[in-house]
């Protein structure tokens, strides 16, 4: 049995105890409801099967699921209702449904070694992302990779450092005036978001954007 609800497809198994009806089916309805409002915007999701574990007296009417779903595997929804004796009387019951979700997420395109630029070598596209994989939604001009990263991988946010070189470490300041680019010696700080600071060894403080585990700046500079 098949049921299609918004962007899910639903295959319906129900516990051997409580065979397929038009009630289970309804339920089925209720739980596709349910995964789709606790789904991550942008998401889509598939829903192989459905296992409805309930008395069989229980009239469900609603279902929910506790928190929202970051990836592929097994998801309990709650399932509520009143039973069929007597309609003063509440039940519950639990319906596990096997997930697959796909998002667009950043992949390597080609190795890319550590500390070296992420955007010149990843692709949005499609992917099948697993329960708790954290992948990056947002590439930052300049982020770098923490170690080394091969083709196919999809990128997690604890292989990115967000604004190139640590702060407190050595790095290259690129002061870039027209044609003319001068290469001094600075120190990483602290700095606002896609941007990239450092402290020149007179004790000025520049402020430009990362590439790599350099800083280029072709601005002013801070007093």
């Amino acid at each position: 049995m098949m049921i299609a609800a918004s962007s899910l497809t639903v295959l319906l198994v129900v516990a051997a105890a409580h065979p397929a009806s038009s009630a289970d089916g309804k339920v089925i309805a209720l739980v596709s409801d349910a995964l789709v409002q606790a789904a991550t915007p942008g998401d889509r999701i598939s829903v192989t099967k459905v296992k409805l574990r309930k008395h069989q007296y229980c009239q469900i009417q609603s279902a929910r699921v506790a928190q929202s779903i970051d990836g592929s595997g097994r998801v309990a929804v709650r399932i509520e209702g009143v039973t069929a004796l007597d309609a003063q009387r509440t039940c519950a019951g639990i319906a596990w449904a096997t997930v697959v979700v796909k998002r667009r997420v950043y992949v390597v395109t080609q190795p890319i070694a550590r500390d070296g630029v992420m955007a010149e070598a990843v692709k949005q596209e499609e992917r099948i992302v697993k329960r708790g994989a954290r992948p990056i939604a947002r590439m930052h001009a300049g982020a770098v990779a923490v170690r080394r990263l091969l083709p196919g991988t999809i990128v997690a946010t604890s292989m990115v450092r967000a604004h190139g070189a640590k702060v407190g470490t050595n790095v290259p300041v690129h002061i870039v005036r027209g044609g003319l680019r001068i290469v001094l010696p600075g120190k990483a700080m602290r700095c606002g978001q896609n941007k990239a600071c450092a402290r020149l060894k007179n004790g000025t403080v520049v402020r430009g954007v990362p590439h790599g585990n350099a800083i280029v700046v072709t601005e002013g500079v801070a007093p």
